[in-house]
């Protein structure tokens, strides 16, 4: 009996350990297919499934065999050579080979791993339209290709290496080898074995310098990034050379096989190192400081040009268009009433987040977040406000409150925003709000707010269960407080006790399971931040720190700035962010209410864009899709226009010369704010430009 119950108790703790370690994984599961997207997490998890697998049982197979062929030679030994593998026996041997392989193809597996992202758009690469100046190889192949080829190489040659070690051991302990120097003799089916991974090696190697070459356009030199003269006349010549070298190895290799003595093949490998040394080690010091030194410009000039034409396409620098303005007398200067001095900013968004905290909040769990700008159309005119979100903070809560009720069934949702124009004050020094208190009031000119509730926020990332039989609480009302129950479609349903009990694993929290209060239609809302969310729904892509709130059609939205990067952009230098390639190529919108996305294409001609919609057809939407009313409310990404303002610092010089001698380097402006000196961030400004007829929301700094 007491037998009986340890097995039944065994087993229960098993399932209870498999379920635990996987209830977050198929509670994601559910999550991704709640929302339309089960191909983004099957893609991922499958890939990523799949190349591991794959990793392993290829790096099995390949030691394995090697591991059981040198076994076979070695017990084919002459049986007056003592041979301590061979008194080991047969079954320890196979035994013990498996699980070396075994261990060596988890490790090696690890310490090579791909990400799934490589390995999907190595699969669908497209053309970027636009070739390297050296090689003339389309962008698409340093972008989509050269990483994963460049990461296979080197797990490779490290797989042979090590193999090809371990081999030489097994066979130098088992007494193969006779004699001493390089008049050593190897046992003829020792020497085959190692033969063969010794030419695979240097086919490797060979495939490498070809790699490396590719890899130049990539190199930062003190100068600029990619081939520079030194490297296209001695990196480039070295690749070759080595290159050369190593299919002589190769044919020595073939040689030895005939002949005795390892004089031929050692003479080809220390010719190698000899080259690698003095081509890779000291020839590029002794060229830089003897050949391009004293004439530096004149021999980098065509490579700058490379290298300044190409960091400007890879920030879409070349795509600027520069006008010149000037004003030449008073009555070029606008009225009073020009949209451009109706429009113009004086409140500070530092300072404003204080006065929304103390005029808005209303409540101690509200918070404002941050501040947004953005411009709407009121009674027809465009006017520029600043907004934020009233988002709910479950934490401010009093210590007495700060249950389980509380933070996860009552209080789940923000209420509407706060919303004031730019250059409003009144008497008492204060913002004018346009849409403020609660329920939410919106000043004539603007449609109504019918959907004020914020389940999905900035900030808000615990998870909660809605609707509930508890009621959640909505706004405060005087001394009344408002209910509602959660009307929209997201979450995963309560319904089912497995679906309860998985949740329950997830976040440990018996409460899903014992709660009266979770009903048949409640639901768990989780993954609620705006960023995280999107990020789950598109990990290939890079969102904005700043999303912004936008009202639009009696709903609130978030709308996010989405980025596609690499650092294989070849000869353009790299940001101080460590991409060399950047496109805003993606805008996301959040339904604050239902937590939909949406990703919408804003850049046709971005490769890396076009590649992942070859991966998830439909999952990107043309732009022609958003509502007019949300794409009025587009606006140029403020962390883009850093990094091209910082890149424009020096690649605003075109002529080779002007960069070379930094004779119009930029500097960027300095203010003084709360007593110390800081860079002026870029701000939004409504106006009419010279020579145009319409006021627009431009970024400026």
């Amino acid at each position: 009996m007491r037998k009986t119950l340890w097995i039944l108790a065994s087993i229960v703790f098993g399932l209870y350990i498999l379920l635990k370690l996987s209830a977050g994984f198929i509670t994601d599961m559910m999550w991704y297919h709640s929302l339309g997207y089960a191909a983004v997490f099957s893609s991922a998890v499958l890939t990523s499934i799949l190349v591991r697998l794959a990793t392993i049982i290829l790096l099995f197979l390949f030691l394995w065999t090697n591991f059981q062929v040198s076994l076979r030679i070695v017990r084919r030994l002459p049986a007056d050579s003592f041979n301590p593998l061979t008194e080991m026996g047969l079954p320890r041997l196979n035994l013990f080979s498996i699980g070396a392989a075994i261990l060596l193809a988890l490790f090696l597996s690890g310490a090579s791993a791909v990400d799934w992202r490589s390995v999907q758009q190595f699969l669908h690469p497209v053309s970027a339209g636009v070739t390297d100046p050296i090689f003339q190889l389309d962008i698409g192949y340093y972008l989509f290709r050269f990483p994963l080829l460049q990461g296979i190489n080197t797990a490779l040659q490290g797989l042979v290496l090590i193999t090809l070690g371990i081999v030489a051991a097994v066979y130098y302990f088992s007494r193969a080898f006779w004699g001493r120097g390089l008049d050593m003799v190897i046992w003829r089916p020792a020497k085959t074995h190692l033969t063969i991974l010794a030419i695979f090696l240097f086919l490797l190697k060979i495939w490498g310098y070809t790699l490396g070459k590719h890899s130049l356009l990539l190199a930062q030199n003190e100068l600029m990034t990619g081939v520079n003269y030194t490297g296209a006349h001695v990196r480039l010549l070295a690749f070759n050379v080595l290159s050369i070298i190593a299919a002589f190895c190769i044919i020595a290799l073939f040689i030895g096989l005939f002949t005795k003595g390892l004089r031929l093949l050692l003479g080809g490998v220390f010719t190698l190192l000899l080259a690698s040394l003095v081509l890779g080690t000291f020839a590029p010091p002794l060229v830089e400081g003897f050949v391009v030194q004293p004439n530096q410009f004149l021999r980098e000039k065509p490579y700058l040009e490379n290298h300044i034409v190409m960091t400007r396409q890879a920030y879409d620098l070349d795509k600027i268009d520069v006008h010149e303005f000037s004003i030449k007398d008073s009555s070029e200067l606008p009225s009073l009433a020009h949209p451009s001095i109706t429009n113009l900013r004086l409140w500070d968004y530092r300072a404003l987040g204080k006065s929304y905290e103390q005029l808005q909040a209303i409540g101690q769990y509200y918070h404002f977040h941050d501040i947004d700008i953005d411009r709407y159309t009121i009674n027809g005119n465009l006017r520029q406000v600043m907004l934020a979100a009233r988002e709910l903070d479950p934490n401010r809560l009093p210590a007495e409150a700060q249950n389980w009720i509380n933070r996860h069934l009552t209080y789940t949702h923000g209420y509407g925003l706060a919303m004031n124009g730019v250059r409003e004050v009144n008497n008492e020094g204060q913002p004018i709000f346009i849409v403020g208190n609660l329920p939410p009031q919106v000043a004539p000119g603007l449609p109504p707010l019918t959907r004020p509730e914020i389940y999905f926020s900035e900030t808000q990332s615990n998870y909660i269960v809605a609707p509930n039989r508890s009621g959640e609480f909505d706004y405060p009302s005087g001394a009344r407080e408002r209910h509602t129950n959660y009307e929209g479609q997201d979450g995963i349903s309560l319904s089912s006790f497995v679906n309860r009990l998985l949740f329950a694993l997830r976040y440990d929290d018996i409460n899903f399971l014992l709660s009266e209060y979770i009903g048949e239609e409640s639901k768990v809302i989780f993954h609620r931040t705006i960023r995280a969310r999107l990020q789950r729904v598109a990990p290939f892509l890079q969102f904005d720190d700043d999303p912004y709130l936008v009202m639009s059609e009696g709903r609130l939205f978030w709308i996010v700035d989405a980025y596609t990067s690499s650092t294989y952009y070849p000869y353009a230098q790299r940001h101080t962010d460590g991409v060399n390639y950047i496109r805003n190529s993606v805008k996301a919108v959040v339904d604050a209410y239902e937590g939909t996305v949406r990703l919408y294409k804003v850049d046709q001609t971005d490769p890396l864009i076009r590649s992942w919609e070859k991966i998830f057809p439909g999952l990107i939407l043309p732009l022609e899709q958003m509502s007019a009313d949300l794409r009025n409310h587009i606006r140029y990404p403020e962390h883009l226009f850093k990094v091209q303002r910082d890149m424009l610092r020096a690649y605003h010089m075109t002529s080779a010369k002007n960069f070379y001698e930094k004779e119009d380097y930029w500097d960027l402006p300095t203010e003084v704010y709360a007593g110390r000196e800081e860079t002026v961030e870029p701000y939004y400004v409504t106006l009419t430009l010279p020579g145009e007829t319409q006021a627009e929301f431009a970024l400026f700094e």
